[in-house]
């Protein structure tokens, strides 16, 4: 997750129901019927990441001119998170701002999502 200077509080709450609500997994034996992460009951997993942040358009280093001052992303993160477990009645599990992190996942799917609000 990354947070641009522009982001806020309502931009969380619609960017959390998009997440939880979309259809992205299918039944095992019927690949016409998609679930929501809600509906399997999974888990989710959070990192903050501002390179996501990256403007790479031009030039040959990427700008991070719009990334979010680095006390109002960490409100922004811990505010996203403390909504997401609310909103999502479901395990939320995080990194921690800031921190340089090794993550190891499984990925089951054939496609990766960015979502922006």
């Amino acid at each position: 997750m990354c947070v641009e200077e522009e982001d806020n509080i309502d931009k969380s709450i619609k960017l959390i129901n998009r997440m939880i609500n979309h259809k992205i997994f299918w039944l095992e034996n019927d690949l016409n019927t998609r679930l929501s992460i809600k509906e399997i009951k999974g888990e989710i997993l959070v990192v903050s990441q501002f390179t996501l942040c990256a403007n790479n358009h031009k030039g040959h280093k990427p700008s991070f001119s719009h990334s979010a001052k680095p006390q109002v992303a960490k409100e922004l993160y811990e505010n996203f998170l403390n909504l997401l477990k609310e909103e999502s009645g479901l395990i939320v599990k995080s990194g921690i701002f800031g921190e340089m992190m090794e993550v190891n996942l499984i990925n089951e799917g054939p496609y990766t999502l960015l979502f922006k609000e």
